[in-house]
């Protein structure tokens, strides 16, 4: 992949969903909530899964904004969820103040900096008072928890309690990236709307909107757009930051089925922890940890069941390696040449 200095200019930064203007995609999953609303029944609980970064955030933060302006009755002549952003409750959600409105993500670590691993359940509590507040404009409230599986298991339990008391005109939605973690509980109670990852072209028409397309070189662009598994969210990560195209000239070497040399690991490491940017190195080892879980179904499907399992094992032992040196604050660097040990040997033992 070309440097990072070839970009034209400024990337503009990953604008929260609450701020998104547009929604390319998920038109069916659109026009499901709006019907759903039309019709009178709107579901109290919506589950919208899928990979993380294909816009399911954003399309809550849409379906919200919707809601809270036209509440029970949608104009007729609306064919989808756009509001125009001059409205007054597009303007107050952006800002995240909308009094009807509460989000729930991972907070930041005063320590570190960095988001917590967990959404404890303190956060879920912001919740359960906001529901004990009379709506401050009379009509419906919304919830939205970002993602839902990050919830640990007292914030779960609690939430759990008001999915199964719902208070009268609240919608809650729950964003998931792996709806198979969370408690059988919470998603029997919810309505459940898959999402499928974005096409290239789609993926190239939402860059283009966020003006990413005119301020990026062109290899990167593509390369972010070939390596994003229809993400728009993962393209823009890839193209502001150095860990897609380290990860790149990687990629090279372990897709032509062979093992990267220390000289190639050594210069990752250290460009990586000279960067000094922890969202960089989660980037960098969130793509190894994909490219080995691909490896691995791909080999389970050809009967290759001892590699398989050996490569599966590498991206447990790599995810539990990144877990522990986030609740440490270890050294980037160390981190960096344990995981690259790991990966040595789960692919020198296995078969080419």
């Amino acid at each position: 992949m070309a440097r990072a200095a070839q970009e034209k200019t400024a990337v503009p930064d990953i604008p929260h969903p609450a701020e998104m203007t547009v929604l390319v995609g998920h038109l069916k999953a659109e026009a499901r909530m709006l019907s759903a609303l039309r019709s009178g029944r709107l579901h109290h609980a919506w589950l919208l899964s899928g990979p993380e970064g294909i816009g399911k955030a954003t399309l809550a933060w849409r379906f919200a904004r919707y809601l809270l302006a036209h509440g029970d009755a949608p104009p007729p002549e609306d064919g989808d969820l756009q509001l125009d952003p001059a409205h007054p409750v597009f303007r107050r959600v952006a800002a995240r103040a909308h009094p009807d409105l509460v989000s729930v993500e991972r907070i930041i670590d005063e320590k570190t900096g960095r988001p917590k691993r967990a959404i404890g359940v303190d956060e879920a509590r912001r919740i359960l008072h906001f529901l004990t507040l009379t709506p401050a404009e009379g009509g419906w409230r919304v919830v939205i928890v970002d993602p839902v599986d990050d919830l640990n298991l007292a914030a779960a339990n609690a939430l759990l309690k008001t999915l199964e008391e719902p208070p009268q005109r609240t919608l809650f939605l729950l964003i998931s990236h792996a709806p198979g973690r969370l408690l059988p509980t919470i998603r029997s109670r919810c309505l459940h709307l898959p999402l499928r990852p974005l096409t290239p072209a789609q993926v190239r028409e939402t860059l283009a909107l966020l003006d990413v397309t005119e301020r990026t070189d062109a290899e990167v662009l593509e390369e972010a757009i070939a390596h994003c598994q229809g993400a728009p969210g993962l393209a823009l990560k890839l193209v502001t930051s150095s860990a897609g195209r380290l990860f790149s000239r990687l990629r090279a070497t372990l897709d032509a089925g062979g093992v990267p040399d220390r000289a190639e690991t050594t210069a990752i490491v250290q460009e990586l922890a000279a960067a000094r940017d922890p969202h960089a190195l989660a980037l960098f080892v969130d793509l190894l940890r994909s490219w080995l879980q691909e490896r691995a179904r791909e080999a389970a499907l050809h009967g290759n069941a001892q590699t398989a399992q050996r490569l599966a094992r590498a991206e447990a032992e790599i995810a539990h390696l990144l877990t522990r040196a986030e609740s440490l604050n270890l050294d980037t660097g160390l981190v960096l040449t344990a995981i690259f040990q790991d990966l040595t040997r789960a692919l020198q033992a296995s078969p080419a």
